[in-house]
């Protein structure tokens, strides 16, 4: 019979589509790096843009806050109004100055060596120096608000009001596009130590990496120590901005290339499954072919015999009794490959085999083997039993066809050897359960196959068998497989021995 062959276009179909996908993938890994430097540009000059609007937006607004401490001497913010600037200091001259009393009653004459506790000496020496002339002024070390109409108030700033009314909204309101994975802070240098003033609980490793560093209050007039500047600092959840878009990059690639590798996946299979397909039809033709030749035989010899005796060609009494024989044995063949398929049928349909109860083993084998003795009878045929056999439950007529195709591939696969091996014993099984192993041994020349595993699918005919011309159909050890994991137990095939193959069959014992 000849093979049907996979057809060269269709390897060029999937050369095809393998060259697409391919192209497809370069041409995406491209795209995607040059979307990562344009993401990388459009979100820089993103950050840009949102930075200047905060520091115009912080600028007014603490120009707002100056104007209205001119106005009225100090800043009340709040549902409750509590003070954002309060006035704690006075000033006139080098050392007439008083101070807030701590629980807000009233005023207490302050000696300078307080005041510079209190202040700080560089705010001290400036407003002594007379650097104070501005009517309102702006103090960065600490954050204060120096008013000076004749003298000098100093109101100290609350840094924690002062970011939860101004720095942290104005943040939260320029920077929304950007995600909550963005670090927004604002910061005092110069020459001593940064100061985090927003937000107020974050530590220096907060805004050690920074993509932007923007310098606030350009158009304020400031007073303050020199070299001391507020600036505002932005990173991508403690990373630099490359690395954030790198991450992106990675994500589209991943993905990109998932969905790359699922359309290759799904070739792969359509290519497989067509493969299958053509594989299942080869095995099919010689599923019929096999069938047909081995009901053409028996009904041949029947048809010949039958045709010798009608027309009276035979007439001695013992060559009739042999034709009878004959027809028999061929009956009986026919009956069994018959009985195979159905086999086979009702185990693909999953119909559940009838079940009988005390099933004698030790009969049902001995019945096997005499309805195969003419095939055996070349063979030398070893025969162990165990004494007391269980009974099982289950289909004997299925049980019978499982055990005789065994038998028949014994039979039929034997070389190098005449003997076929039996043996039957109860064995343990896991957890805690009985089992009836039956074991079919012959022997063979050679490695019987190099994936006996297949030997159990349908239609499958090892290459050995076929080179040799061994009559069969490729169902038999499927039907026997089938029937055992229809009564819970299954078939196993062992190639470990040289020269021997041995098929077990496990049966459960039901206590």
């Amino acid at each position: 019979m000849r093979t049907t062959r996979y057809p060269v276009v269709n390897y060029l179909v999937i050369a095809l589509l393998i060259g697409l996908v391919l192209l497809v993938a370069w041409l995406q890994f491209r795209w995607l790096n040059a979307l990562r430097g344009e993401e990388e540009a459009r979100r820089r000059v993103a950050l840009h843009v949102a930075a200047t609007n905060y520091a115009e937006h912080l600028g007014q607004e603490i120009n707002r806050l100056l104007a209205r401490v001119e106005a009225a001497g100090s800043v009340r913010a709040g549902a409750a109004g509590e003070p954002l600037i309060g006035t704690v200091f006075e000033l006139h001259g080098d050392t007439v100055a008083r101070v807030r009393r701590t629980d807000g009653s009233g005023w207490e004459p302050a000696t300078r060596a307080r005041l510079q506790q209190r202040l700080g000496r560089p705010l001290l020496a400036a407003l002594a120096a007379g650097h104070g002339e501005p009517a309102a002024q702006f103090w960065l070390d600490p954050p204060a608000v120096v008013y000076c109409p004749d003298g000098c108030q100093v109101g100290l700033v609350d840094t924690a009001r002062l970011d939860a009314s101004l720095l942290m909204p104005a943040a939260e309101r320029m920077f929304a596009d950007f995600g909550a994975a963005l670090r927004v802070a604002v910061t005092v240098e110069g020459t001593g130590a940064a100061e985090v003033l927003s937000p107020p609980d974050a530590r220096p490793a907060y805004v050690s990496v920074t993509d932007l560093v923007q310098p606030l209050l350009a158009d304020v007039h400031v007073l303050g120590p020199a070299g001391r500047h507020w600036l505002l600092k932005v990173n991508h959840g403690g990373s630099s901005l490359e690395a954030a878009v790198a991450v992106s990059h990675l994500r589209n690639v991943l993905l990109s290339g998932g969905l790359l590798g699922v359309l290759a996946l799904s070739i792969g299979l359509v290519v497989y499954n067509a493969r299958r397909q053509v594989s299942l039809a080869r095995e099919h033709l010689y599923f019929v072919a096999g069938v047909s030749h081995e009901l053409r035989t028996p009904l041949s010899v029947i048809a010949s015999a039958a045709d010798n005796l009608a027309d009276g060609t035979v007439i001695e009494a013992a060559r009739t009794r042999d034709y009878g024989e004959l027809i028999r044995r061929e009956v009986h063949r026919l009956r069994d490959m018959i009985e195979n398929v159905l086999q086979f049928a009702q185990s693909a349909s999953a119909t559940r085999p009838r079940v009988a109860t005390g099933i004698d083993m030790a009969a049902l084998i001995k019945e096997v083997l005499d309805n195969h003795a003419t095939l055996l009878a070349t063979r030398e045929l070893r025969l162990e039993l165990a004494e007391a056999l269980p009974r099982l439950r289950g289909d004997p007529a299925a049980l019978a066809s499982a055990l005789g195709n065994l038998v028949v591939n014994a039979a039929h696969y034997a070389s190098g050897g005449n003997w076929i091996h039996i043996d039957a014993k109860t064995v343990r099984v896991r957890p805690r359960g009985r089992a009836l192993r039956i074991r079919i041994s012959n022997p063979v020349t050679g490695r019987p196959d190099l994936h006996p595993a297949r030997l159990f699918e349908p239609f499958y005919r090892g290459p050995q068998a076929r080179a040799a011309g061994i009559p069969g159909t490729g169902i038999g050890l499927a039907v026997a497989r089938n029937v055992a994991q229809q009564h819970g137990g299954g078939v196993s095939v062992d190639t470990a021995r040289p020269g021997v193959i041995r098929f077990s069959l496990i049966l459960p014992v039901h206590e």
